[in-house]
């Protein structure tokens, strides 16, 4: 083995580790943003909180979901942990039920 090989070799392997990191947190922030979405928009469609933290629970193992309620929306919060904490947020309008006739 020669020297240039010995000093390519741990360059490589930092290389592909940071690529696995980057996938990681792709996929991790994927899944954040699908479980807000659907705690979100069961909020959104009337259920309770408890049911839309049961839907993102079933849609993605390990999140942790926040749920903050506005007038007229809802903000939820996601947070997977892959090899670092990723998060992500997602606002969604309610239903309103109130129909003029």
């Amino acid at each position: 083995m020669t020297a240039e090989t010995a000093a390519t070799i741990p360059a490589l392997l930092a290389v592909f580790a940071l690529l696995l990191a980057g996938f990681a947190a792709a996929v991790g922030q994927g899944q954040a943003c699908f479980a807000a979405r659907t705690a979100a928009r069961a909020v959104a469609v009337g259920e309770s909180n408890g049911e839309a933290l049961s839907l993102a629970e079933q849609a993605v193992r390990g999140v942790s979901v926040g749920i903050e309620h506005g007038a007229s929306s809802v903000t939820v919060t996601a947070q997977v942990s892959a090899l670092v904490p990723i998060s992500c947020t997602v606002t969604a309008q309610k239903e309103l039920h109130n129909v003029l006739r």
